[in-house]
């Protein structure tokens, strides 16, 4: 049988109270009316945590409520044979005696319940997963009021991909043109993910331009990875110009660093890992972290000690090794680089029917060493040696149902030079007796001991009598009041 709600209360407080009503007041009592309502119905609580249900309770009261200015309320699960008791609570309305009994008040509370093991509770269990809520009053009777409460199974975790592709070569030319075309077509490409893709890009056709400096791109990698929760997947992807200085870090077995442009600014190997280390320590990418990077001299980026360091599955992938260059391709009358194409046809398919190039096993699911290795046959990037910091990671960087259509073959077309070397003008300079500095006049940053080569059609220089004759012609140029510079930089 049900609890009576006398006996729920403990002796002491029973014999006051009845004490206070009934000797006090003699015993007068009055009519009950009460309304009881729950907010919100149902109350859905996921297995493992807690939920709120207000209890509005709209009552008439008697001489004992009045003399204390409370009402008491206990919530409960009602039972056939026994009430579980759920909350209690004496919730006050005004100060005690100030209003006359038989009046009608109203009075609000918020009951705590928990869902432990798929069972509702409270102060008791109900012992079942969906609880029917009732609200009892030591005077006016029992079981008001119709709610239920629920244990609820937690929604399955939303896994997403979020993306930041990112061009990052600051001026026009052909060579940038292939990195617009690589950042829109992987964005294409990532579309087909079947996990909800949250994609941004920085340089492509359309959207933002390339980032101005290594802090904007920092920005950006914050601004696009840190919506990334502890479930989410992170792919990085930048295209850009790529060479080498003296290692100042002492961590580089060639003693050299790899140096990245980064729209008028550049970044070092040894600092290109910093915002994505501060996002992982931060609990962001916690499903995943791919970084992959197209530059010349690109690998400088996973062999030094101060370099990128990721725990796998976590993978840094670039286009060639630390001494390596790489190329641009054509693809179907479009220029792009050969990595960054190999990347978008293992990600696509040639009809749009699964699988996917990259896809080895046909499972849906482009893992980051089946992309590794289709790219690193796949590439035509002239002898380039694609690298892997976790060759064998099982990362998923891609899942899909129907890929994108990539249809078109590659062809190596290396007319536009490299991503290592391009040709710009700087602010033309007041002439001195004192050689200008590196950072204008004329000066050549070769990368790697390649050949020089012509900023317009990237053939190789002519000999070396060819080339005195060029710096008598600059000598000449700076004697008439202004001097060219020109500068093969990395990209």
């Amino acid at each position: 049988m049900r609890h009576s709600a006398i006996g729920r209360l403990p002796l002491a407080a029973f014999v006051t109270a009845a004490t206070l009503a009934f000797m006090l007041l003699g015993g007068a009592d009055v009519a009950h009316a009460q309304t009881v309502t729950f907010k919100p119905d149902p109350l859905e609580i996921t297995n493992g945590g807690s939920g709120q249900v207000s209890v509005t309770v709209t009552k008439t009261i008697d001489g004992f409520e009045s003399a204390l200015g409370t009402i008491h309320v206990r919530l409960v699960d009602s039972d056939v044979l026994a009430d579980d008791l759920l909350g209690d609570e004496f919730v006050s309305f005004a100060p005690g005696g100030t209003v006359p009994a038989g009046s009608t008040v109203t009075v609000l509370h918020t009951f705590t319940l928990n869902c432990v093991g798929s069972t509702v509770t409270g102060i008791e269990s109900s012992g079942e997963s969906e609880a029917e809520l009732r609200v009892e009053f030591f005077s006016g009777g029992d079981n008001f009021g119709a709610g239920v409460a629920s244990c609820v199974a937690a929604p399955a975790a939303v896994v997403r991909v979020h993306s930041l592709l990112v061009n990052a070569i600051p001026v026009g030319g052909a060579l940038r043109d292939r990195v617009v075309r690589d950042v829109d077509e992987l964005k294409t490409a990532l579309i087909a993910e079947d996990r909800p893709p949250v994609i941004s890009t920085m340089g492509g056709s359309v959207g933002p331009g390339g980032p101005g400096n290594a802090a904007a791109l920092t920005a950006a990698i914050n601004a696009a990875l840190g919506a990334a929760d502890g479930d989410d997947l992170c792919l990085f992807f930048m295209g850009t110009h790529g060479g080498q200085a003296a290692d100042v870090g002492a961590d580089e077995a060639d003693n050299l660093d790899g140096v990245y442009q980064v729209g008028a600014g550049q970044i070092r190997d040894d600092d290109f890992d910093t915002p994505f280390n501060a996002l992982l320590a931060n609990g962001n990418c916690g499903g995943g972290l791919a970084v992959m990077i197209l530059a010349c001299h690109s690998g400088e980026l996973i062999v030094g000690a101060n370099d990128f360091a990721l725990a796998a599955p976590n993978v840094v992938m670039t286009s060639c090794t630390s001494p390596q260059t790489s190329a641009p391709c054509i693809v179907g009358g479009h220029r792009h680089s050969c990595y960054g194409m190999a990347l978008i046809r293992g990600l696509t398919s040639a009809t749009g029917v699964a699988p996917s190039r990259a896809d080895a096993n046909a499972s849906g699911i482009v893992t980051a060493s089946e992309l590794h290795a289709y790219v690193g046959g796949n590439d035509f990037d002239g002898g380039a040696d694609p690298q892997s910091s976790a060759p064998g990671s099982l990362l998923q960087v891609f899942t899909y149902t129907a890929p994108a259509v990539h249809a078109s073959e590659i062809v190596v077309d290396g007319s536009e030079g490299e991503f290592c070397q391009f040709a710009f003008e700087e602010p033309t300079a007041t002439p001195t007796s004192t050689p200008p500095p590196s950072v204008g006049g004329i000066a050549e940053v070769v990368s790697g001991g390649d050949s020089p080569r012509s900023a317009s059609d990237g053939s190789p220089a002519a000999p070396y009598a060819a080339l005195a004759g060029g710096l008598a012609a600059a000598v000449l140029a700076m004697a008439a009041g202004g001097w060219y510079a020109r500068r093969r930089l990395l990209r």
